[in-house]
Formats: C-alpha cells, structure tokens, sequence
C-alpha cells in the first residue's frame, strides 16, 4: 500500500481550517450542563481572582449576595494557594443581576445569559443575567467553569465565552427528611450548584438515630400539633430561600393509628382535634417562611378519612391563597407508583384538587401524561425518584446509606449532632426505583416539568448525589454521563484530579463486589461486620485495597489545592471518610472471622475490640459468638 506524503496532510489540515464552519474550530465550551448556546469569543484572560469586582443590579437582593459570595469564595477556595497578583494581568469586573432576556423562549423561567464587553479597556468585563434570581445564581456558577488554573505560565485564566442557557425541566427537586442536614455547611450550595430550585421542611424530634434511620428523620413530614422546632426550621428557610428555593411545608396529615413504626407520636394522636393539629402546623410552617404546602399520605395510607383530610387542606390553602403548584400532593402507597389507581381516579374528582401538583414514583410517560390528563389533572404528573438502592459500604448500610459510624463532628460551625459521614461513591440515577439510565429517560420533559429525587438518608455526599440529578434534570435530552462526572470529580477534588477520583470509586466499587456487606436490614453475624465473601478474595481485595491506598494519598494530596470546596467540607464529608474507609477495609479483608469455620472463632473479641471503636451494632454481632 503506497503511504500518504506528510505534505499532503499538512495542506489538507491547512485547508480544512478555511472551510470548516467556525463552531467547528472553536474550543469546546467548559461549562457543564452544556449551554444551548455558546460562543468562543476567541480570548482568555490572565486575571488576579483576588482582584473581582462585583456589581449587583440589586444590592439588597439576598440571592445576588449570595451569589456574588460565592463566587468570590470559590475563586479563593480554587487559587488562594496558586495564584499570586504578580502573575496576573488584571482583575475581572462582574455585572450580576435580573433582567429581561433576548432569545429565550417565552414563559421559560431560571434562564441565564452570559455576555461580554470586549471593547472595555484594562480588566475583562462580563454580565451575567438571569431572567429570574434562580437564572441570576446559575449563571455565576456557570461562569466559575469559565476559570482554569494554565500550569505552564502559572496564572489564573478566564475564557471568554457568550453563553444562553435554560433548563428542559422547570421544576428539579430535592425534598429531604432530615431538616437538619441542609444545615452542614456547603449542602445547600451543592444543590445551588446542581440549580436545584425547590425543596421542603419535614423534621420530628422525636425520631432517634438508628441504623435504619439518621436522627430526626421524617420521611412522611411533621406529625401533626407536635412541637416545631422553630430556630433550626427558620435557618433552613433562611438559607434556601438565599439560594432562591421554593420550599414546601409538609404534613402527614392522613389520620392513622398504624404509623407508629413510621412516625412516631402518630400511636398517641387525639384525632379529634386531628384537622385542627394539621392546620396549626401547616400555618406556623408559613408563617416562618414555607412557601407551599404538601399533603403527604404516602406509606403512611389514605388514613381514616382521605376526602375530608384533602378538603381541609384545600381550604387551608384558599385561606392562605396558594394555589396550583405552590401545592403538592403524594398519593397513597399503592396509588402513588401506580397512577391508573382507583384511588387516584376517585380523589382527582374533588373540586379544586385536579388543579395541584400530583407526584408519581412511574417513569415519566406518554402514557401517564395522557392519563392524567383523562382524569382531569391540570399539571403533568410530577416523577418522584427514589434514590433507593445505593450500594452498601464498610461505613454504611445498602439503600437509603445511614452511616453506621458513631462518632461526630467536631468541627466549628457544624452542629454537633451532626453524624461522622462514610464515604459514598458516585451513583447515578439508575440506583433508584426502576433503574432508569441516561439514554432512556432524555424525553422526559415532553411527559413532565417536575423532578425530584428522594431518600438518601444519610444526607451525604451533596456534591455527588444531589448535583448529578439536577445537572440531568436541567437537560435530559442532552446529558452527557461522563462531562457531568468530570464537573462533579473536578468540582471537589480539583479539576487536575477528575480522573484519579474516578478511578478510585471504580476500584472501590470492585473491591465491594469482593465482600458481604450490609443490607438496609442487616443482621450482625450474618452480613455485619463486612467480611470476604470467600477466603480466595483476599489475595485480590488487598491488591485492589494497596492500588486504593495510591489513590486516596494522592487525592489527599493534591485536592486541598485546588478544591472548589471550603477546605472543612472537603476533609469532613470526602477525604477522611475515604481514608477511614479503606484502613477499615484493609482490617476486614485480614481480619479472620467467625463466620469463615470453626476454627475462626476465638478471633471474635479481637475483631470486636478492633471495630467497635468505629461501626454501630457490633454487641449483638459478638454475641453470636460468646
């Protein structure tokens, strides 16, 4: 075969650089979710982070102050320890505000715009626009993408592009049953990040810390009359409505004497006040600052009245004119992952009912869409994703992931009741209910315009969890698993450091499929402590556990310089329960037990005194065994 003459390639490259459409040749755009529309401007600017000025159109606006904070915050967090103003060019100036929006579609909210004063003389110029506060805060962290750290010259750089964008999905949600850990630093921000733009309040006091539960879990909402606790209630609406969340107050207020096991407090209900104590929590939540209500029955049943509980909320909810999707309603177990219920048919036919926001665990649907609207339902059937069957750890029990760890935090500004978090690994959204993958749920938005994800016990990781769904809800049709990865990876470990964590979830994932590790329901003894699943394992999980221990030094190593996380919640939620983690499974992969025969058995107290000090439930293990 006669080879090609390396003249004739370098004409062909030097011609194609003249016919090729200028999109073509332009770099591809770093922001993640990918823009609808993005232009390279052809110009990258060497600028001192430390030198951003920001102008807000509307100084007293607590979401564009929390945006501009953020935005100086996380320059700092990625280049305090790099970038020095000697190697910079000049600042960059910050336009940041509200305003009406050229070519995007009529009626769509969260938009955002970012433009560019090329003309402006000394430091760069930008303006970022949202056609609303929520497309104001998305634009500022879409601009941070827009920043990289250049090695070979040692400076901070800002690529100039002309950016459009709006979401598929106007509505991408993160309700959550423990109202207290919204309040860990940096999870909030995960969720701005990941433009998640509603939320709600379920908390009860009352619920322990187990196993199976985190404290103060909620899943059904408040208990009806029982107290609110009022200060951690009106932080968490303080600080979601800074990040320009719509939030919901929930309420279980399907009257049962069979929810004992769910919520407790149900098993000591007077219900003869029992409307009378769902109204009075309902209207103290928005009087503290809920914006909508949720009428939740769910597990917990359709109670003993259902018409009568919807006929009090919807008046509740006349009284305090909310209407439409400012209002949610969860079915039934039963009806609410299956909409052509009975149930559903019959409760759909209440006056002013068929106007609110109806939630579904189905996939989004032609199907569906079109049942509902046979029913008479306004609003497409919202999709509830249970994020259900997350993978268990060496800290963590299977499904919702409650850390099995006693310890606490301590650390200042962190509630001291928060719980020591076990390392997570990225999951996607196939981990829940149906197990939908990315290339079978991109028509989603024709069949629905509210998304939200669910369970996740353990709160953690945010970074990962939280901002994978809502950077899929932005854009279905478009989503790209392994950029989102890369936007996630490098967000928190540094972008330099994208692949590295990437490989370390993937072995540590291989390492799990070595072991028998907890279910949501264990049973110490039997799938508690984490043990091999065979002895032939070993040789294999400790080879994985040393290529492991290379990564996660040099993660610990390098992410702290270049983290866009403040350097507490990079330690506390990611880089030490990654290193806890492998020393326990190092441990576990030695560790002879009981469990592996007979003559296994005298190492039980030896392995008990060694894990106690860091996993729940170890007393009930060595009793087996004693």
């Amino acid at each position: 075969m006669k080879k090609s003459s390396p003249t004739i390639f370098a004409v062909l490259l030097v011609f194609l650089s003249f016919v090729l459409p200028a999109f073509l040749q332009a770099a591809e755009c770093p922001i993640f979710p990918t823009p609808r529309a993005a232009e390279d401007l052809g110009q990258t600017f060497r600028v001192d982070p430390a030198k951003v000025e920001i102008t807000l159109s509307d100084p007293a606006s607590p979401q564009l102050q929390y945006a501009a904070a953020m935005i100086r915050q996380t320059l700092k967090n990625r280049f305090g320890q790099k970038a020095g103003e000697e190697k910079a060019e000049a600042g960059v100036k910050i336009t940041l505000g509200v305003a009406a929006l050229k070519d995007v579609p009529e009626g769509v909210t969260n938009a955002f715009q970012i433009t560019w004063d090329l003309a402006a003389s000394g430091s760069p110029a930008v303006s970022i626009s949202g056609n609303d506060l929520n497309g104001a805060i998305y634009g500022a962290y879409a601009l941070l993408d827009l920043f990289r750290w250049n090695e070979e010259n040692g400076s901070v750089e800002l690529a100039a592009f002309q950016v459009t964008d709006w979401p598929s999905i106007a509505r991408r949600g993160r309700p959550h049953f423990v109202l207290r850990q919204h309040l860990v630093p940096g999870a909030l921000d995960a969720f701005a990040r990941g433009r998640i733009n509603y939320a709600d309040l379920r908390d009860n006091p009352k619920i322990p810390e187990t196993v199976i539960y985190p404290l103060y879990a909620a899943p059904m909402g408040f208990v009806p009359g029982q107290e609110i606790d009022r200060q951690s209630v009106s932080r968490v609406i303080e600080e979601m409505h800074r990040r320009g969340m719509f939030i919901y107050a929930v309420v279980a207020a399907a009257t049962t004497k069979k929810a004992g096991g769910i919520i407790v407090g149900f098993d000591k209900l007077d219900e003869t006040d029992f409307y009378g104590d769902v109204n009075r929590s309902f209207e103290e939540l928005l009087a503290l600052g809920a914006d909508g209500m949720w009428l939740s029955f769910d597990d917990i049943g359709v109670g003993t009245n259902p018409k009568l509980s919807i006929q009090n909320f919807l008046n509740l909810a006349q009284k305090h004119g909310l209407s439409g999707a400012q209002l949610a309603f969860t079915p039934a177990v039963g009806a609410y992952n299956k909409v052509d219920h009975p149930q559903n048919h019959e409760l759909s036919k209440i006056p002013g009912f068929d106007s609110i926001q109806w939630y579904f665990t189905t996939l989004p649907c032609a199907k569906d869409s079109e049942l509902c609207a046979s029913m008479g339902l306004k609003l497409q059937p919202a999709w509830w994703h249970n994020l259900i069957h997350l993978r268990a750890g060496f800290e963590n029990n299977a499904n919702i992931a409650v850390s099995l760890r006693p310890g606490r935090v301590e650390m200042e500004g962190w509630d001291p009741k928060t719980p020591l978090p076990a390392y997570i690994e990225l999951h996607q959204l196939s981990a829940g209910w149906h197990s939908p993958h990315y290339e079978n749920v991109r028509d989603f938005p024709k069949f629905t315009q509210n998304v939200m994800l669910f369970c996740v016990g353990g709160g953690f990781p945010e970074e990962y969890l939280d901002t994978l769904f809502g950077f899929w809800a932005w854009n279905p049709e478009t989503f790209d698993q392994a950029r989102c990865e890369r936007a996630i990876y490098g967000w928190i470990y540094g972008p330099e450091m994208a692949q590295t964590a990437k490989e370390f979830d993937a072995k540590l994932v291989e390492l799990k499929s070595l072991f028998v590790l907890p279910a949501r329901h264990f049973q110490p003894g039997k799938d508690f402590p984490p043990r091999l699943k065979t002895l032939e394992n070993r040789a294999k999980a400790l080879a994985l556990l040393d290529e492991l221990d290379a990564l996660c030094a040099t993660l610990n190593a390098e992410a702290p310089k270049s983290s866009a996380l403040n350097r507490d919640r990079l330690e506390i939620v990611y880089l030490e329960p990654m290193r806890k983690t492998l020393e326990i499974a190092r441990f576990c992969a030695t560790a002879d037990f009981p469990e592996y025969g007979p003559e296994y058995k005298s190492n039980a107290q030896a392995i008990y005194d060694r894990l106690n000090p860091e996993l729940k439930a170890m007393d009930s293990w060595l009793k087996l065994w004693k």
